[in-house]
């Protein structure tokens, strides 16, 4: 199936809230795990530990194939220019 920018968005949204979801716990339990993402490289890897699998996990259970090129960048900028339109405009 070729899901469409905005299914591939709403599937982002639902990964990102499970990211959220598993994460937030953590932090307030282990505040020392806020140092792992000190530096903005840490934070830009921990990010790829955290959202790469997630974004596997809701592509395979939509059954979604991999996208073209463009599709894939579409599926990649408008997810983010939303999320910094939201930390700096929110």
């Amino acid at each position: 199936m070729t899901p469409s920018p905005a299914s591939r968005f709403g599937g982002f949204a639902a990964g990102h809230f499970v990211v959220t979801a598993l994460c937030a716990p953590l932090i307030f339990l282990m505040p020392g795990l806020l140092t792992l993402a000190a530096t903005p490289l840490r934070a830009l890897l921990l990010m790829a530990v955290f959202y790469l699998p997630a974004g596997w996990i809701v592509a395979a259970l939509r059954g979604w194939r991999r996208p073209s090129p463009k599709m894939g960048l579409k599926a990649v900028l408008y997810p983010a220019l939303f999320a910094w339109g939201w930390a700096f405009g929110g």
